[in-house]
C-alpha cells in the first residue's frame, strides 16, 4: 500500500466537519468496509482504502456517559457538561451536552451553529 493518494486530499483540519444548513455532522465513509468516521479521514483505520466518501453523521444517539467540567475554555464558561454519545448509525463522539442528564441512556439530538462555541453540541430529547 503506498501513501501517495494522500498526498492529492485534503488535510483533516481543512475537511467539512459539519453542515449547519443540514444540522448534521459531516465525516467520511469508506467504500470497502463501510467504516464511518468522524472527523473525516483520507485513509480507512480499518481496511486503509484512501479515496473515502464524504458521508453526513445521524442526527440522534444515546447518552452513554458525561461529566461536569468546572475548567473553563477559552469562549466556553464553567461549568459544562462533556458528554460520550454513540451516535444511531454507530459513531462515538465526545462533546459538550445542553440540558441536565440523570442516571440512565438517554436521547440526545445534534445541532449546529457555527456562529457559536462550540459550533456544535448534544441536546438532551426531554421525552
Amino acid at each position: 500500500m503506498t501513501s501517495i493518494p494522500n498526498l492529492d486530499l485534503p488535510r483533516v483540519e481543512d475537511r467539512r466537519r459539519w453542515d449547519s444548513d443540514g444540522q448534521c455532522l459531516v465525516g467520511t465513509r469508506c467504500p470497502e468496509c463501510s467504516t464511518l468516521i468522524w472527523p473525516g479521514r483520507s485513509a480507512c483505520p480499518s481496511c486503509g482504502t484512501f479515496g473515502l466518501d464524504e458521508a453526513p453523521l445521524a442526527r440522534e444517539g444515546d447518552l452513554l456517559s458525561w461529566t461536569r467540567v468546572f475548567v473553563p475554555l477559552a469562549g466556553i464558561e464553567a461549568p459544562f457538561i462533556l458528554a460520550q454519545v454513540r451516535l444511531d448509525d454507530g459513531v462515538l463522539l465526545f462533546g459538550h451536552l445542553r440540558g441536565t442528564p440523570e442516571s440512565g441512556v438517554k436521547r440526545v439530538t445534534v445541532h449546529v451553529d457555527e456562529t457559536q462555541r462550540p459550533p456544535f453540541w448534544f441536546q438532551l430529547d426531554e421525552s
